[in-house]
């Protein structure tokens, strides 16, 4: 099996896919002896000579046996010992030491040990490197040779700047791998990533948790692994919940992994807060007949608030559009596009805004116990359980500016009105059911649409890891569309999206399926068994990569589409199947570029569309038409240091 040969300054995205899974397995470690076997033994002496020096001196206080590296390393001093008896907690290391069983505080439950990272330890202020004792600058020194020995061996991936002491001392490390692929890593990594010191940009504490090590048998997080959307109520690496945690989980549930791209985060007067927001302007061009050019912007707003509330966790989810105002003329052009209405005519080839109100919701997790919870969500505008992560939000699609064209078969209510959700989570598996009104948004894109609860629908989500996500639900939709007020939808959705973090970005894939089955008036679920008039497939596989400041990113759908595209009225005949091929590039501006505002991430892209459509269409489309977008993207983040 392949080893990883990674340096913490060095590490790679394809060094990281194969990066052995040994040194958190305790049986499976490297056989052959490490040449850097003398220096890690030279430096442990000198370490332990060390610490106890600063012990004596009032300086080192630790909370375990043996006694922490990491605060030696980073502040040359410890005080795990007095926080821990003050209830704020510990290092990232001692975390792991107390689950360990190694504890030096009597009285103290090893999980109601916090994580306080090593920058909040210092017994004053971080010591000076120069006051440093002699002997742990010598230690410290002789480490970082060996760390580079061990990578030379194939033996070392971290996944923090400077690689950890805990694995190199062990002579195995695959933090880097390990953290890739959704495991955990060690407590000296955990408490890196908080610190500030992680490798992988954009990957929120809520992926980083403990794992058990040789050595440290029976070391687990106590916490559950968060997802983006239908996922357990996720925790940082320690018991106090990060703002980025918090919101990880999108509270409507939708299946999908980690968040790559969540914004600006911060703890005010009690309240976690997120503040995401994602904007696009956008100049199009359609060719052919029924082409058409326009410059538009895509954009969307949310701000989030949650705290804790009683045993439970209480998140606020208003999220707003200015699309109305920035769509000009009901929608913008795309080509084989259809769903919804504008000036009670149907729209073809183009895509509606959204609503201005996209979600008003409020969500409430209840934890059972370390594997279970249950959600409660609702508001007068919000997301039922059905389909997958809704195309402006998917990882996947995050630089394309168009909709899919499957957008109506797979995930269009994610702007459905008076949502009420029931949700159950057991480990990695969520069961949910949604009651909500079925009608999709009207041409009023300013005011929050209204009507009774009559359609309904339920999903099963599989979150293996933090990586991968599989959902398949199904609803019973009443009065879908405008233009068929009485017709029933039953739409059937699956897909599986997965996310694998890099050093210099991500890589972000996923597949899904749609089905509409339509019905003539009020026709309910069992319809399934009886003629229907039209039965709509529509399929998708994306993916986009980021690597430093370059995004790459393809889609492919094949849809099937009815004869409203020749008749342009609300004809729903099945007519046949559109494919299109999408392929676009992006580059990241330099964040300096923006006078200070750091906290905004901007690109400069474009992309080409090629579709293929039925033979019946083409003597009106053309053979092979082909649409073309170039745009500007700006994107709230946090500041960069």
């Amino acid at each position: 099996m392949n080893r990883s040969r990674i340096l913490a300054a060095t590490l790679t995205a394809t060094v990281l896919l194969t990066a052995g899974a040994w040194a958190h397995e305790g049986d499976n470690k490297p056989k052959k002896k490490s040449a850097a076997a003398a220096e890690l033994k030279s430096a442990r002496a000198k370490l332990d000579a060390a610490k106890k020096k600063l012990a004596s001196q009032g300086k080192y206080s630790c909370c375990v046996k043996p006694s922490c590296d990491t605060c030696a390393r980073r502040n040359g001093s410890c005080k795990c010992a007095a926080n821990v008896a003050a209830g704020k907690g510990a290092c990232g290391e001692c975390q792991g030491g107390w689950l360990a069983g190694r504890g030096a505080i009597p009285g103290v439950d090893p999980k109601s040990v916090k994580l306080l990272d090593s920058s909040h330890q210092a017994v004053a202020a971080k010591t000076p490197e120069a006051d440093l004792p002699d002997a742990l600058r010598d230690a410290l020194a002789e480490l970082t040779s060996a760390k580079k020995k061990l990578v030379a061996e194939k033996r070392f991936g971290c996944c923090i700047k400077g690689g950890c002491d805990e694995c190199a001392f062990e002579t195995s490390c695959p933090c880097g791998s390990d953290l890739a692929k959704g495991k955990g890593v060690c407590g000296t990594c955990v408490d890196g990533w908080n610190a500030g010191d992680g490798q992988f940009p954009n990957l929120p504490l809520s992926e980083i948790h403990l794992a058990p090590m040789s050595g440290h048998e029976g070391m687990q997080h106590g916490g559950m692994a968060g997802m983006e959307h239908g996922s357990n109520m996720t925790m940082s690496s320690g018991t106090s919940q990060q703002p980025a945690a918090a919101f990880s989980d999108n509270e409507a549930t939708q299946a999908a992994p980690m968040p790559m791209l969540m914004g600006r985060t911060a703890r005010v007067g009690g309240w976690d807060w997120m503040l995401s927001a994602n904007l696009f302007v956008v100049g199009t061009a359609q060719s052919g007949a029924r082409g058409g050019d326009a410059v538009y912007s895509a954009n969307w707003v949310m701000p989030m608030f949650g705290r804790k509330v009683g045993r439970g966790y209480l998140t606020l989810r208003p999220m707003f559009s200015l699309e109305p105002a920035t769509v000009r003329n009901g929608f913008y052009p795309e080509l084989f596009q259809n769903g919804e209405t504008y000036k009670g005519r149907p729209i073809v080839d183009g895509q509606h805004p959204h609503d201005f109100f996209m979600e008003l919701a409020a969500s409430y997790r209840l934890p059972i116990n370390e594997s279970t919870s249950v959600l409660f969500y609702g508001g007068p505008r919000g997301d039922p359980a059905l389909g997958p992560t809704a195309f402006p939000h998917r990882v996947s699609a995050s630089e394309n500016p168009l909709a899919a064209l499957g957008h109506h078969e797979q995930d269009s209510t994610h702007i459905a009105a008076n949502v009420m959700t029931f949700g159950v989570t057991h480990r990695w598996i969520t069961l949910e059911a949604s009651g909500f009104h079925g009608r999709e948004p009207d041409d009023k894109r300013w005011n929050l649409d209204r009507g009774a609860v009559n359609s309904y629908s339920s999903r099963i989500t599989v979150s293996p890891n933090s990586r991968w996500s599989f959902q398949f639900s199904g609803a019973n939709i009443e009065g879908r569309e405008v233009d068929h007020p009485l017709d029933t939808t039953v739409r059937l959705t699956a897909s599986a999206m997965h996310v694998l973090p890099t050093k210099t970005g991500h890589l972000a894939t996923s597949f899904v399926w749609g089905r509409n089955i339509e019905h003539g008036a009020g026709v309910p679920l069992a319809a399934l068994a009886h003629e229907t008039s039209g039965t709509f497939d529509a399929y998708l596989a994306e993916t986009t990569w980021k690597t430093n400041s370059n995004w790459v990113w393809g889609r492919f759908e094949s849809v099937e589409k009815s004869r409203q595209l020749l008749t342009l009225d609300s004809n729903d005949d099945p007519l046949g199947f559109v494919q299109a091929y999408t392929a676009g590039y992006e580059r990241e501006l330099p964040r300096n570029w923006f006078s200070g505002a750091r906290w905004l991430t901007a690109g400069i892209g474009g992309q080409v569309t090629l579709y293929r459509p039925p033979v019946e269409l083409r003597k009106v489309y053309g053979d092979t038409p082909v649409g073309a977008q170039i745009f500007l993207r700006l994107r709230l983040a946090n500041p960069v240091k």
